[in-house]
């Protein structure tokens, strides 16, 4: 039986992370990571790929990766391929050393290309690996800030080129932009991530909902399933959450932040549901609470328990 198939198209944009096998740390050594980056040049030679970022954990690594061609599972396949065969013989093990197949995300180029490229620049900082980005050795994120150096097979421009076309002026103002981001949540990735395969516009998903899905279905691409259901029953999360929360105004206030960010309802959809507010009101209140959420501890407290309830309910996931 064939594997499903990913979507793949020249000129894709891709975030893509591979876990290793049962958690295991891989990346032990520095000389485990430069043999990683020699396998990965030759992936990006062989088959043509453009690498906008990367970084390597103990147990993981996470690519930003620009395909001239349609080949992106065969450049992986390679990739994983060739490295585990010279890890297991190097460390005089077998098996497989990484988890299944990697997880990929389509990114629309532009400004979404470079919030991820933020984020992922981040996750060290998330993960308590670091304290700042630049303290992690094995990241590209220097290679962003510092232009007088450089790292063989990797490309600056196609992002630093967003924030200005002088190379000194794009890295400081990249630098404040990614620094800026630190200790707060990515409200732009989460909420612009759709079905968990492409972060771009409604228009970008509709476009690529046309270009690729069209015709198939879930034997081919197992992620289809996710744009063709209606996701989360909104009224049911409005009745959980005032059966919650006795407060009238508190209820209303996390009943439609938790329907925005949950389901595909549409925002004038909401509006009418919850009375006397606007679709541009829904949209302004679900950035309002999303920034009081950080400040106000009894707010994120009401917040998550409904959450948490609503997930005992399998209401949401």
């Amino acid at each position: 039986m064939s594997r499903p198939l990913r979507i793949e198209f020249p000129g894709a944009y891709y975030s893509i992370i591979q876990k290793s096998n049962g958690s295991e740390k891989i990346f032990k050594e520095n000389e485990d990571a430069e043999i990683f980056f020699e396998y990965l040049r030759n992936t990006i030679i062989r088959y043509d790929i453009r690498l906008h970022g990367f970084l390597i954990f103990p147990d993981a690594y996470l690519l930003l990766m620009e395909t001239v061609d349609a080949n992106l599972s065969r450049a992986m396949h390679y990739l994983n391929t060739a490295f585990t065969m010279k890890y297991n013989a190097r460390h005089k093990r077998e098996g497989h050393l990484f988890r299944g197949r990697y997880q990929s995300i389509i990114i629309q180029p532009g400004d979404f290309l470079c919030y991820i490229s933020r984020k992922s620049h981040l996750e060290p900082v998330e993960r308590g690996l670091a304290a700042h980005p630049e303290e992690y050795a094995l990241s590209s994120y220097r290679y962003y800030v510092y232009p007088e150096i450089k790292f063989q097979g990797l490309t600056v421009d196609a992002i630093l080129n967003y924030f200005d076309k002088d190379r000194v002026a794009a890295s400081a103002m990249y630098k404040r932009f990614v620094e800026s981001a630190i200790g707060k949540k990515d409200i732009t990735y989460e909420k612009n991530l759709h079905g968990g395969i492409i972060l771009g516009s409604q228009d970008f998903v509709e476009w690529m909902k046309k270009s690729f899905m069209q015709g198939k279905d879930e034997s081919e691409i197992p992620v289809i399933k996710k744009f063709q259901t209606p996701g989360p029953d909104p009224h049911r999360i409005k009745e959980t959450v005032e059966q919650e929360i006795s407060d009238r105004r508190l209820a209303r206030k996390i009943g439609m932040y938790l329907i925005r960010k949950y389901s595909q309802h549409k925002l004038k959809d909401i509006a009418k549901m919850y009375g006397k507010t606007s679709d541009a009101g829904v949209s302004q209140l679900f950035y309002r609470t999303e920034r009081e959420i950080q400040e106000n501890s009894s707010l994120n407290d009401n917040v998550q328990k409904a959450e948490k309830l609503l997930k005992t309910l399998h209401l949401i996931e």
